[in-house]
């Protein structure tokens, strides 16, 4: 829901895209069946239509019960009737655009019929009763016009609140920043500030107005700069923070951080009771996680009264994490916070600092979501901080870091880029890990390597993606679908893990390009996935992880060429699909993902791509031109290159063999240099991830 002009059927149509889900326009279903909506206003009056429509949403709701986008008018709001609907319903987005960002929309678009007042009328209107009807605020910053960061946070909070993907537990060496200004500067918040953390805090106590309506643009105005979840804090003034209002104050405002789709809010552990239990009650059912913390600014209490804290801010299970902050006198509390914490036996993991500059210590020794300073901030947020640059080169010299070593097996091997990927991933995310190439074909010595003690894991290539299949000790579901593996990982008691990142990758990109391919046509209605039709080419490792993206996408019909039609059909009756020997005669391709080498000269005519206009994926990255990225580009297709899944599929491999995000923006720099040395060019992709326009 939300005004016209804030963009409900674009991000609902991008949104329903990306997840395989259908969409439905309410205004188009409207005229599908009476007619233009202008012309019942005329003929019949706003009674009539406003029935109509609200006998439209109660259909449309129950024979569309899930796996539905529905954008609905922006006038539903305006009977009581309709609003008890959505309030009915869950869950409800609104669709939130500062207003005069909507009226200079509106004023420009005169495809649209005439709304009968000012925009600002009505939603002088209608604001309170979106807030009525609607679960979450779907935030957009002042003049924010990219749509592609939108519709992401827009499929992230579906995701989370269907519960396909919560905010994820945190790990070691992970770090927040906290954002501690009375009203956010968007030209502080460059990309580089977020590059070495996994969360950023809001301090909501410290800013310069509790208005709802304020809070909510600070917090789009982040979301715009970044995309990390975000940590909602209320600190009150007896805990160090600025915050002196009622309970019922505290908790409203915490509220105000589950509508706008904050991952985690901090909840200050005194405050148990009743209204706390109500609050994490209402964020669980909407998927929020909670930190249950406790600041004591007094003397450095002894062992037990830290244990005691942190049990309280367990939060009697609420919560996902617990923290305690004392303030250091002696440099020896900073031992005397993490000891007592670490023998606390909580059922969550926790957080535990000796603010100061005596307690620097304990920030290094804290190994799970530790506060941190950047340079690009004017002040340290708490007294002591330590950039997350500085206490990972404390823990690397002190020997805390993980140190294992991991290998590129493959032959030919010379070329590639992976060292550059994953020796900046690990230096990014707190690991001494090293990498290196081993280029052989020789099973026997790579099976040497990898018993050897300090082996950590190994990216792998032809040709034994599926020669070590019967060495490994256990396998993901993908590689015994796939019946190759591209990711060795070893275990601390010696098992190998094997795995396959190819189809994940693949999966990322067409998936992007489903989404850039809609948003090209916001006229047309987009396709379900089950009317999709994607086309393979090749037969080997990376031609069945294709097949595989495409089955778990949803594809609903799946064709498979290779010159070698015995093997085409192969892969086809493993996969559901169907053998194709003539590409260019396909009446239908949605998606194309070539795996075979550039050098096999494999394209498709200029008119097909251009009248069906496909996505295109090409899985060969040397030569980087290849003959069916050529057409495809020329015939204006979306298309993607071999390297961009080859950092997709390394930046996965990084997150299973350091436990954290990849460092994407990092490793994109990292690539960058090294294919200039290569005179590679630009990609265009990789442009956007350092602009922090694509994350």
């Amino acid at each position: 829901i939300g005004m016209r002009g804030a963009g409900k059927t674009h991000l609902g149509k991008a949104a329903a895209v990306s997840l395989g889900w259908h969409f439905l326009d309410m205004d188009s279903v409207y005229e599908a069946r009476f007619g233009k909506i202008m012309q019942t206003v005329e003929a019949d009056g706003w009674p009539v239509f406003r029935r109509r429509e609200l006998e439209l949403l109660k259909e449309t709701l129950a024979s569309h019960a899930a796996h539905t986008v529905i954008a609905c008018g922006g006038g539903i709001v305006e009977t009581a009737e309709a609003r008890a609907v959505l309030v009915a319903h869950w869950p409800v987005v609104q669709a939130v655009k500062p207003i005069e960002d909507v009226e200079e929309y509106l004023n420009a678009d005169s495809s649209r019929p005439a709304l009968g007042e000012p925009p600002r009328d009505a939603y002088a209107r209608r604001a309170a009763w979106y807030d009525e009807c609607a679960d979450f605020d779907l935030l957009a910053a002042p003049g924010e016009a990219d749509w592609g960061a939108q519709e992401r946070r827009f499929v992230r909070l579906l995701r989370r609140v269907q519960a396909a993907e919560g905010a994820k537990a945190p790990h070691e060496h992970s770090f927040f920043i906290s954002l501690t200004f009375p009203a956010i500067d968007r030209d502080l918040l460059q990309p580089e500030l977020f590059d070495d953390v996994d969360m950023v805090e809001l301090r909501v106590d410290l800013l310069a107005s509790l208005d709802t309506n304020f809070i909510r643009r600070q917090i789009a105005l982040v979301r715009q700069r970044c995309e990390l979840p975000l940590l909602f804090t209320v600190r009150s003034a007896k805990q160090g923070g600025k915050f002196d209002g009622p309970a019922t104050t505290y908790f409203e405002l915490c509220q105000v951080a589950v509508r706008s789709c904050c991952e985690w809010v901090d909840l200050e552990a005194d405050r148990d009771g009743t209204a706390m239990q109500e609050f994490c009650e209402h964020a669980r059912k909407n998927r929020v996680q909670i930190i249950g913390s406790h600041h004591e600014l007094g003397a450095m209490p002894d062992t037990s009264e830290i244990q005691e804290a942190l049990h309280r801010c367990e939060l009697q299970g609420a919560a996902a994490l617990a923290k305690f902050v004392g303030v250091a006198s002696d440099p020896l509390h900073a031992l005397h916070v993490n000891t007592a914490a670490s023998a606390a036996q909580l059922s969550i993991p926790h957080v535990a600092l000796a603010m100061g500059h005596l307690g620097r210590m304990s920030r290094v020794l804290n190994l799970i979501m530790t506060p941190v300073t950047h340079h690009l901030l004017p002040v340290p947020a708490a007294p002591g901080q330590l950039s997350a640059h500085e206490i990972l080169s404390a823990r690397l010299n002190f020997g805390y870091l993980p140190s294992r070593h991991f290998f590129l097996f493959g032959t030919p091997i010379e070329h590639s880029p992976s060292p550059v990927i994953h020796g900046t991933g690990f230096s990014a995310n707190g690991c001494a890990h090293t990498y290196s190439k081993l280029d052989t074909d020789s099973v026997q010595k790579v099976l040497e390597v990898v018993q050897k003690p300090n082996f950590g894991g190994a990216s792998v290539t032809i040709p034994f993606k599926e020669l070590l299949m019967p060495h490994v000790h256990t396998v993901s579901a993908a590689v015994t679908a796939i019946g190759a593996l591209n990711t060795l990982t070893k275990s601390t008691d010696g098992k190998l893990a094997g795995d396959n990142t190819d189809w994940q990758a693949i999966r990322i990109l067409l998936g992007r390009g489903l989404a850039a391919r809609a948003a090209r046509r916001p006229s047309q209605r987009a396709p379900g996935r089950a009317d999709l039709h994607g086309l393979v080419v090749g037969a080997g490792g990376t031609a069945r992880a294709a097949c595989y993206a495409l089955e778990q996408m949803g594809v609903g019909v799946i064709h498979v060429y290779n010159r070698t039609t015995e093997k085409a059909a192969a892969i086809a009756a493993a996969f559901g699909g169907r053998v194709c020997e003539s590409p260019g005669a396909l009446p239908q391709l949605d998606l194309v993902v070539s795996c075979v080498p550039g050098a096999a000269g494999f394209t498709l005519c200029d008119a097909q791509l251009r009248e069906q206009q496909p996505v295109v994926l090409d899985a060969a990255y040397i030569p980087r031109e290849t003959p069916l990225l050529t057409s495809a580009r020329n015939a204006s297709c979306i298309a993607f290159e071999g390297v961009e899944m080859l950092f997709e599929q390394g930046c996965l491999q990084c997150q299973i063999w350091t436990k954290r995000a990849a460092p994407r923006r990092k490793i994109v720099q990292a690539l960058v240099v090294c294919l200039q040395s290569k005179d590679f060019g630009d990609v265009s992709s990789f442009t956007e991830i350092l602009a922090g326009r694509l994350q």
